[in-house]
């Protein structure tokens, strides 16, 4: 017997300023930590691909390409929710941008200095944000911000040839095709020295400071006490910094950690992670048997992540198949994201999504054969006529007037 299992993604973890939240591989999340604004209710959201945090506010992005909100003013920022699919979502401490699959911009929230002025603007490769603050990448290299320009960050018009962005309150920063780095912004800390630097592969930003790290994984850090090395000796397949905490992950999947001046302080050599996060004052990350771990300020109880495992997606799929297996006789009927089951007594079982009604299957009786395409099932009832259930777009439910019928089989959309 084949018997589907639930929905499965990669599981990531993400920090805001005093909350954790834990995307888990059946899709689900759980949070921790400040929850006075509503940021950490995302228990009732499913299928989720991707989570983002910021001080007041978490966003899920689900595989349908609908983005959820938790979080300061829910209702605003709920003008995002009724977006097309989605791609990429990211939010700064008062507003919201979204990338669409076709490459179309959209944004929501306070906007006091022009940070959503982004809206509508087409063909974009990538965007980024800060605080206040707004950067869209095109497709053919070149760059726009809108937003506070105080510190001239917005100055990117003359911008070419430009691959990846990042930003933070202040400033602005591009990659060239050829490696090089453009820089807008306040000086500071002296983050325009990071304009010398040759052979990028991506710079993460941080609001005082930030890291270039190059093709062969060396980071130097530009801003608070000048320019230096992470560690002189040491490779890194990426890098993620906020305020007082800079985490490393080293080619072996193992994480070091360093403080605010670049000095490495401390690797994690036991175990090798899959993902992690870094907020202000604390760091998490997920272990590659997805044991969640988490240090730093815990005021808000943001590091209480003791039980949490990202790895709940087998114990689901083995729940579901035990339970068809005590009542699957004589068959089990499967779609996508559910599953029929015929009893012995010709009643029937419904499991899974229920979006389009797949439960009134519960109310069948005197079934002799089931069948079920991507979100609707069928039945073949013992007097030779049908009935159906669920999503209906192209008439694959329309068999009421079927009779004399003798074998049933679905498609995807048609029966």
């Amino acid at each position: 017997m084949s018997v589907p299992t639930p929905f499965k993604t990669t599981p990531m973890i993400a920090c805001g300023y005093e909350h954790t939240v834990l995307l888990r591989d059946d899709g689900t999340c759980i949070a921790t930590g400040n929850n006075e604004d509503g940021r950490c209710n995302v228990s009732e959201w499913k299928d989720i691909v991707n989570v983002v945090c910021s001080v007041h506010l978490t966003v899920g992005l689900d595989t349908y390409g609908k983005v959820h909100v938790a979080g300061i003013t829910p209702n605003f920022f709920h003008e995002v929710e009724d977006l097309g699919r989605v791609k990429k979502v990211i939010c700064g401490d008062h507003h919201m941008v979204a990338l669409s699959e076709d490459g179309v911009v959209e944004t929501c929230g306070f906007g006091r200095y022009g940070e959503c002025n982004a809206s509508g603007l087409k063909n974009v490769k990538d965007i980024c944000c800060s605080e206040n603050h707004t950067v869209v990448l095109f497709e053919d290299g070149t760059v726009f911000a809108c937003g506070r320009n105080l510190d001239g960050e917005c100055k990117v018009k003359r911008w070419k040839n430009v691959r990846s962005i990042s930003c933070e309150n202040g400033y602005t920063v591009g990659v060239t095709d050829k490696g090089t780095v453009l820089y807008a912004g306040s000086n500071k800390y002296k983050l325009s020295k990071i304009e010398k630097q040759k052979d990028v592969r991506t710079v993460v930003c941080a609001p005082s400071y930030c890291y270039a790290l190059d093709a062969h994984g060396k980071a130097t850090l530009y801003g608070n006490s000048g320019t230096q090395c992470l560690d002189t000796y040491a490779t890194f397949k990426s890098i993620k910094t906020y305020g007082l905490l800079t985490v490393g992950q080293n080619p072996d999947g193992t994480l070091s950690v360093a403080d605010y001046s670049g000095v490495i302080s401390r690797t994690f050599a036991s175990r090798k992670y899959i993902d992690y996060d870094v907020s202000f004052e604390f760091a998490t990350a997920i272990a590659e048997d997805g044991t969640v771990y988490a240090a730093g300020e815990n005021t808000h109880g943001q590091c209480d992540v003791g039980g949490w495992n990202a790895f709940v997606w087998k114990d689901k799929a083995r729940e579901i198949i035990d339970n068809a297996e005590q009542v699957c006789e004589p068959m089990v009927a499967s779609g996508d994201y559910h599953i029929a089951v015929l009893r012995r007594d010709g009643s029937v079982g419904s499991y899974g999504d229920d979006d389009y009604g797949l439960s009134k299957a519960r109310g069948w009786s005197d079934i002799v054969s089931l069948a079920a395409g991507t979100s609707f099932t069928v039945g073949l009832r013992r007097d030779g006529t049908c009935v159906a259930c669920g999503d209906n777009p192209f008439g694959q439910c329309d068999v009421d007037s079927w009779s004399d019928i003798s074998a049933i089989a679905c498609g995807e959309y048609y029966t």
